[in-house]
């Protein structure tokens, strides 16, 4: 691959190729643009918000919103970390490890925002 950003993700363990043959038809610049939709997304402020409060419900809800954003995405890292966000609310009767979690994301999903807006 010759774009930058592409390669970046790579090497964080994003199953790129795969993904530009398996849903983005080869097409680097769709997927570039798909990209743009991370730092676009208010999900990840949202469920740092619902961490804060301790509002199981709201973790729920915007953890799952960013997992299938990272998934779409094939943003792997940050998806593995989300996804446990995820099973550790999903009973909603607390947060439980969601606030050690979600610690491990921010600067998963950080780095990944910073790689992409700097497109």
């Amino acid at each position: 691959m010759e774009n930058e950003l592409l390669n970046a993700l790579a090497v964080r363990g994003c199953p790129v190729e795969q993904l530009l043959a398996d849903t983005y038809m080869n097409r680097e610049d769709f997927y570039v643009k798909m990209l743009g939709r991370l730092p676009a997304s208010t999900a990840f402020a949202r469920l740092g918000d619902a961490v804060a409060a301790g509002d199981a419900n709201a973790c729920f809800e915007a953890a799952h919103e960013l997992k299938g954003l990272y998934a779409t995405l094939g943003l792997t890292p940050a998806y593995d970390l989300c996804s446990r966000i995820v099973e550790a609310v999903r009973p909603l009767s607390g947060l439980a490890d969601a606030p050690e979690l979600f610690a491990a994301l921010r600067p998963v999903h950080e780095e990944l925002v910073a790689l992409i807006a700097a497109v």
